[in-house]
C-alpha cells in the first residue's frame, strides 16, 4: 500500500515539474497554462501528504505488532 502511493507521488511530482519546465520557456503563458501548472502543483502537494500519512499508518501499524508479538 505504501509503494503504490509512492508512485503516485513520484508521476504526480514528475508531471508537475516537467509541465513546470515546458511553462517557464514561455515568455507570456496564458491564463489556462499557469492554472494548470498551480493544479499540477496541487496534485502533487495532496499525493506526498496522501503518501506520508499512508506511511505513518503503516509504520505506526508495525510497530504495534512489533509491540505485540516480542
Amino acid at each position: 500500500m505504501v509503494r503504490v502511493s509512492g508512485d503516485d507521488m513520484n508521476q504526480t511530482q514528475r508531471d508537475s515539474v516537467q509541465y513546470g519546465r515546458k511553462i517557464d520557456k514561455i515568455k507570456e503563458p496564458t491564463a489556462a497554462q499557469k492554472k494548470k501548472d498551480q493544479k499540477l502543483i496541487d496534485a502533487a502537494f495532496k499525493a506526498f501528504d496522501k503518501a506520508s500519512r499512508v506511511e505513518d499508518d503503516y509504520v505506526e501499524f508495525e510497530n504495534k505488532m512489533r509491540k505485540k508479538y516480542t
